[in-house]
């Protein structure tokens, strides 16, 4: 509250309710999609510049990688020819200009 030279009071209030809702749906969301990533029988991982930000549990199995020695990592490391690094980059980076995300899989 505050006090103004005319003696009149002055309130402000601010209702943070609508954004805590929204805070809380987007963790539990996130909740879910880590969740699902973790339980996946498939390697996932994401890449962002072909960077590695983020893998599941699956692609370590697969790789024989922890998540510390992925993480930061050229995504050419879970790769196993320069070759197939190669081709996924293109179809995939062909998909992000065409439709704004692309997703490739691989054997």
């Amino acid at each position: 509250m505050y006090k103004i030279p005319s003696g009149e009071i002055v309130s402000v209030y601010d209702d943070r309710t609508k954004q805590k809702q929204d805070e809380m749906a987007l963790r539990e969301s996130e909740a879910m999609l880590k969740s699902i990533f973790r339980a996946a029988p498939i390697g996932i991982g994401l890449v962002k510049n072909r960077i590695l930000c983020w893998t599941n549990d699956m692609i370590h199995k697969i790789t024989g990688y922890s998540e510390q020695e992925l993480k930061g990592k050229n995504a050419r490391i879970v790769y196993p020819t320069q070759e197939e690094y190669e081709f996924v980059g293109k179809i995939k980076y062909d998909q992000i200009r065409e439709k704004g995300k692309g997703t490739v899989e691989t054997l």
